[in-house]
């Protein structure tokens, strides 16, 4: 399997580098570290994105994105495909969720809305369909995606009725990407 030698490297943008002196990470201060990562030996980059970056400052809850943030993440997947390097994105929040300006707990409650919120699941499925046709022709070797991080378990029914509809825009757009859902516990 193509995975089985991967030396991998977790990237989180907002803490990783800064590009334009603001203080938060970036997606361009990522690109300015490619290279180094590469020396290092990095050949799969497990990269956080929320979706609330995508969206842009004045995000609202729909799918729309920020078109230039979009090309950001399109270079930083280009560079990696030149480097050989494989990306893993993983969504870690929903849409219309800006981590910074969260309450606590209130962040965990909002990720895990994708299970009883069908505004907010069907959100997610549009986004999650836009990446996929929009990297429809990047192999399984340098792109996979990572549906959800950090939000409680959860068991079958609610995986299939929160996700499901994911997976299937996705697979309608690239039947054979790799998909990684690491909230999910089977049965419980």
């Amino acid at each position: 399997k193509w995975w089985h030698d991967k030396v991998a490297y977790q990237i989180y943008p907002k803490s990783f580098m800064d590009s334009d002196g603001d203080g938060i990470g970036d997606l361009q201060g990522i690109i300015r570290k490619l290279d180094y990562l590469k020396d290092l030996g990095v050949n799969f980059v497990h990269m956080y994105v929320a979706w609330s970056y995508l969206q842009g400052p004045d995000h609202t809850f729909d799918s729309k994105v920020n078109l230039s943030r979009m090309e950001q993440l399109d270079d930083i997947i280009s560079w990696c495909m030149e480097r050989d390097i494989h990306m893993q994105l993983v969504f870690n929040d929903v849409p219309n969720l800006d981590f910074n300006n969260q309450e606590d707990g209130e962040w965990f409650n909002r990720c895990n809305s994708v299970f009883y919120d069908e505004a907010v699941r069907d959100t997610v499925t549009e986004f999650w369909r836009m990446l996929a046709k929009r990297y429809a022709d990047i192999p399984n070797n340098y792109l996979s995606f990572n549906l959800m991080n950090e939000c409680d378990p959860v068991d079958d029914a609610n995986y299939v009725w929160g996700l499901g509809d994911a997976v299937a825009a996705i697979r309608e757009a690239t039947p054979d990407r790799v998909i990684v859902a690491d909230v999910h516990t089977g049965s419980q």
